[in-house]
């Protein structure tokens, strides 16, 4: 497969909206339209080797969970997905410009997936700021419209949008919702229904997402707002499959740090630093434990209880009215982070060596009200400050 310009690319009245510079890089890397059947020496590397998801990073599926079944696998050379949870695994490093080529398939009528181009590495809800390359089944046309939905604000033949943060400026034709201005619509229809394989090519430039689908260049967008990043398969609710997932690369062209989406904590020992105040104008006290507790929680599991991780006692805090006291300090350090959980802390003081006297003290975390406080471990140690609040 030969590199050159494809007079295809972009519509004319496209163009004219792209820096000069940018569509010359967009039309001299740009791989013209061709179904896979790739020459053995033409620079693409594989991305999965047929054998087992190497390379790719689990974020918030099932994985080893006990009583559920692993979202993803491997069979017959091929990845498989069940669609269960909702979630995405990842590319284990960062990738900039490059041509991105893949099959796909749904096993079910109205099947929803994805890729997910110069993605952020944890979720924002289940999926990840990104740009989205949709992958729908026919079906999910018939689907909607059944269920009185109104259908005109997508399309199954390979939508471009960007998700969660993620700004792009979409190539027309585009939905007509104001709610979804951001979505290329493709200039023609040339997905296959399921269980048929199809072919995507997806190219990626100096901010600027293109997608072939079977063949054809046919929706994208650009000046997104990040351009280096991870790539991701989506699962959304129903069985896919992929294959052939392959990629070349060209060099950088110098991103800005905010253009670039943040590194992975790839499971870093990443500790929580903090203080509590005891306000000047609260009562004196002395010979208070303060308790601090780290528990890690597993989203994806309402029905199961946190997990104790670390704890801390600090013995002795003394204070006094009419200054404030800070008490500093620091756990978890050891604590082998997970990208797919959650982290909290919580902080009690108790006298008389009793959790539950009267002469009792819970600590109030920010940012979350309450007990509890949310800490977000990104390789690094965490500040979280707590005031404390005597209980009657």
């Amino acid at each position: 497969m030969s590199i050159t310009p494809s007079p295809q690319l972009i519509h004319w009245n496209h163009m004219k909206k792209l820096p000069l510079i940018l569509l010359s890089a967009a039309l001299s890397f740009t791989l013209r339209a061709a179904d896979p059947a790739p020459a053995p020496d033409d620079g693409f590397v594989s991305l999965f080797n047929g054998k087992d998801l190497s390379g790719w990073v689990n974020v918030n599926t099932w994985q080893g969970v006990k009583g559920r079944k692993d979202t993803w696998g491997v069979s017959n050379e091929v990845i498989t997905c069940t669609g269960q949870p909702t979630g995405f695994i990842r590319s284990d490093k960062h990738y900039e410009n490059f041509v991105l080529e893949l099959e796909w398939r749904h096993l079910k009528a109205a099947g929803n997936s994805g890729v997910f181009v110069w993605a952020s590495p944890k979720p924002a809800g289940a999926y990840a700021k990104a740009v989205e390359v949709q992958i729908l089944d026919l079906g999910y046309t018939d689907q909607v419209a059944k269920g009185g939905g109104k259908t005109d604000w997508f399309t199954c033949h390979g939508d471009v949008f960007a998700i969660h943060g993620m700004r792009m400026i979409p190539f027309s034709p585009t939905a007509p919702n104001p709610d979804s201005s951001m979505r290329s619509f493709p200039s023609e229809n040339r997905t296959r229904r399921t269980p048929e394989w199809n072919h995507y090519r997806i190219t990626a430039l100096n901010g600027v997402v293109l997608l072939a689908v079977n063949g054809k260049e046919v929706s994208g967008g650009y000046n997104c707002s990040v351009r280096k990043g991870y790539l991701s398969l989506e699962s959304e609710g129903s069985p896919i499959e992929f294959r052939n997932i392959r990629i070349k690369e060209w060099p950088s062209t110098n991103p800005k740090p905010e253009e670039i989406a943040p590194l992975a904590d790839a499971g870093l020992n990443a500790g929580v630093a903090g203080e509590f105040l005891i306000a000047a104008q609260d009562k004196s006290i002395a010979g208070v434990t303060l308790l601090v507790r780290l528990y890690e929680f597993d989203p994806r599991l309402a029905d199961a209880p946190a997990t104790l991780v670390d704890k801390l006692e600090l013995a002795n805090v003394g204070h006094t009215t009419g200054k404030d006291t800070t008490v500093k300090f620091a756990l978890g350090a050891k604590v082998a982070v997970k990208a797919d959980r959650r982290y909290y802390v919580t902080v009690h003081g108790y006298s008389e060596g009793k959790l539950e006297s009267n002469d009792h003290y819970v600590y109030f975390g920010t940012p979350e009200k309450g007990d509890l406080a949310h800490v977000f471990t990104d390789g690094k140690n965490t500040a979280v400050k707590f005031t404390g609040k005597r209980l009657k």
